[in-house]
């Protein structure tokens, strides 16, 4: 058990080195406050995809926060500026890095979550027959109510498309009236696996999202839309009532798997609004003192032109455990699922 329950980190290590699989250096950057400043104000001006109408401007930022920036401005301080200038974009994937340390933009509402969520509590107390097939998901059928299946999906890591369908054959999906899917806590991972994970669930061919990626420096510079579908796996296609779990740490690949599947109509999204971090993220930015930083490159809106980006995709029905709630051994979320269930299929 002590496997299964090193998840998370573990998929949170593999997401960070998948990040700086690519880089760019400013190899001509002077290492002074000033310049840093301004290479990572301008990078981001020319190339970050997430600037929102009705935002604050980028522009006003730089008013703030560059006078406070000076020849005399120490590490300490430089990295309290840019933390707190990052922050103003509310985007989970603008993270800025330092020697073991880590800064995430708008985080404060998935940290929140982080603390309402325990995966051994679900595995010890909730759940039987208990199994993982790699680091990044477990599986099981709900304890008292073995026509129910579970599976927990801390990460879109695992390359192997199938690995959906296989857990389904071992849940014996024929013999379950229902299947729980949780995402809370879910930090994304390789682009694409969203599509063929769900894929297993799919009800038909409907239209999910449109992509776009940055490609210049004006802030209208994009490629053209490209729009994405659901689609069906093949021989496995589990098409029974779904609870689909979410909450504010579900992030990037995690909310693509969220807009899929909540397309489909035998599926309810329950718990919390997701994170609101949809994007793909582009390459480290390695800056001259060694620090990193990365961001957002690519813009996600729905067929009818708005955006969950720093919004978030909310739940048909919300509720949220609280920090008691897990101390007490209770997973409130969890057994709201169950009672809708209950309430509207007879489960």
């Amino acid at each position: 058990m002590k496997l299964l329950l090193r998840i998370v980190s573990l998929a949170f290590v593999a997401a960070l080195a998948q990040a700086c699989e690519k880089s760019f250096l400013y190899e001509d950057q002077p290492n002074k406050p000033v310049a840093i400043f301004e290479t990572v104000w301008q990078d981001l001006d020319e190339n970050y995809s997430g600037f929102l109408p009705g935002e604050r401007s980028w522009e006003n930022v730089y008013s703030e926060y560059r006078p406070r920036v000076t020849v005399e401005t120490t590490k300490k301080e430089l990295w309290e500026i840019l933390t707190e200038m990052l922050d103003e974009l509310n985007d989970e994937h603008v993270k800025l890095y330092r020697d073991g340390e880590f800064f995430v933009s708008g985080s404060g509402k998935a940290e929140q979550a982080v603390s309402e969520f325990d995966l051994e509590l679900i595995a010890n107390d909730y759940l039987t027959g208990v199994a993982s097939p790699n680091n990044y998901i477990l599986y099981g059928r709900m304890a008292g109510k073995e026509n129910i299946g579970y599976i927990f999906i801390a990460a879109f890591l695992d390359e192997n498309v199938e690995i959906i369908g296989t857990i389904l054959q071992q849940l014996d999906y024929r013999n379950l009236d229902a299947l729980i899917i949780d995402l809370r806590t879910s930090i994304g991972g390789y682009d694409g696996l969203a599509a063929e994970y769900s894929s297993y669930f799919s009800d038909g061919r409907h239209h999910v999202y449109n992509s776009q990626f940055k490609n210049g420096p004006d802030r209208n510079n994009f490629t053209k839309p490209k729009a994405f579908y659901t689609h069906q796996s093949g021989a496995i296609n589990f098409t029974k009532p779904i609870i689909l779990l979410a909450d504010a740490a579900t992030a990037s690949e995690a909310e693509i798997f969220t807009l899929n599947m909540r397309s489909y109509a035998h599926v309810t999204q329950i718990g919390d609004t997701t994170a609101g971090a949809l994007s793909t993220v582009g390459p480290a930015r390695f800056l001259a003192n060694g620090w990193r930083y990365e961001y957002s490159i690519q813009r996600i809106t729905n067929p009818d032109g708005n955006t969950f980006e720093k919004v978030g995709i909310p739940p048909a029905k919300h509720i949220q455990n609280t920090e008691t709630d897990i101390l007490n051994g209770e997973d409130k979320v969890l057994e709201e699922s169950l009672h809708y269930l209950q309430q509207h299929f007879n489960f």
